[in-house]
């Protein structure tokens, strides 16, 4: 799991954005059919617009790349396909890439608008989306987990698609945050003692609603061992 960042700068206008987003992707699935062509690929986008544009560039740019053509021929098992978020349910592939394509205004804010995610049901829609990769999954945006403020938004698809980001910028690993703030006073008083004691703690790990309350470490390698 992988998160490809494509840059953004103050100023940069939307349309810009995405074309460089669009240009990304295309770059990936050519790499990909050169790289891995035994390799199934699929590419999945949150709008349909959105994927209207990646095939017009992909179909260009494969005017250059003839030797190709056969990774793209529709005819071959489980081909090579361009889909919305609502299209994907039941299609696997050894490697999806799934193209956000939302991005930032030119003064760098982010509207948090993400069309199915933010309507009723939108985390089970991304859930099926980033569950079609049998191998290998990359995240295209042009803005980061960080840039998502969950208080402009209560969609559990928006969430969702924050703790993804997260996820897939940490190559599939949560990040190792620390937050003892929220635990009761039982948890407080265990969490204090085994500190006391030596054995390195993160409280509240995971990012799900509903998190481990705490996770011990090796005092050695690091590695978790016990929840």
């Amino acid at each position: 799991i992988s998160h490809a960042l494509v840059p953004f700068e103050i100023g940069q206008a939307s349309e810009e954005s995405e074309e460089l987003e669009v240009k990304k992707v295309v770059e990936l699935v050519i790499n990909h059919a050169i790289s891995r062509p035994t390799e199934t690929l699929g590419v999945i986008t949150m709008g349909i617009a959105h994927a209207q544009r990646l095939e017009s560039a992909l179909e260009e740019a494969l005017k250059e790349h003839l030797e190709l053509e056969s990774f793209f021929n529709e005819e071959n098992t489980d081909h090579f396909f361009i889909k919305n978020i609502e299209q994907v349910q039941g299609d696997e592939r050894d490697a999806i890439i799934l193209s956000i394509g939302y991005v930032k205004e030119p003064n760098g804010n982010l509207p948090h608008n993400f069309g199915p995610l933010t309507h009723q049901g939108g985390e089970r829609r991304l859930n099926v989306a980033i569950t079609r990769a049998r191998k290998r999954m990359t995240v295209v945006s042009s803005f980061q987990s960080s840039d998502i403020d969950l208080e402009r938004s209560n969609s559990e698809g928006v969430k969702l698609l924050k703790y993804y980001l997260n996820y897939a910028n940490n190559g599939g690993k949560p990040q190792n945050t620390s937050d003892d703030s929220r635990l009761n006073p039982i948890e407080q008083d265990i969490f204090n003692t085994l500190k006391k004691n030596g054995i390195p703690l993160v409280a509240k790990y995971g990012f799900s609603q509903y998190k481990i309350d705490m996770v011990a470490k090796h005092s050695k390698t690091d590695d978790f061992v016990l929840a």
